[in-house]
């Protein structure tokens, strides 16, 4: 709508040399224009959210990597504490839905481990 504005505002002899045709352009390229817009928010978004869930996953990884029982393991957690603080990191970054979905596809699987 910003160029058709435009187009509105200019002088009273520009407007009436605008043709119809002209004018459904100009609609169509400030349509255009903003569904660019909400494409590039949309994307900002996604790109803040991938690199927030990068984070969690690097911190959760940290932790766990903490229990590892090699000779020379600086900072060693028990395996307890590093899966808590894991799973807090990774909490925030998921619903309880998507939750409930990585407990069920790992559940068959510790289960058939043991």
């Amino acid at each position: 709508m910003r160029l058709l504005a435009i187009a509105r505002n200019a002088d009273a002899e520009m407007i009436t040399n605008i043709s119809p045709r002209e004018a459904e352009l100009i609609r169509q390229i400030d349509e255009q224009g903003a569904q660019l817009e909400a494409w590039r928010d949309r994307s900002v978004k996604a790109e803040a959210r991938v690199a927030a869930l990068e984070a969690a996953i690097q911190t959760a990884y940290g932790y766990l990597w903490c229990v590892n029982n090699e000779p020379g393991t600086p900072n060693q957690y028990s395996p307890e504490r590093a899966a808590h603080q894991a799973r807090k990191h990774l909490r925030g970054m998921l619903t309880t839905e998507q939750r409930g979905h990585g407990i069920n596809d790992v559940l068959p699987i510790v289960r058939a481990r043991q």
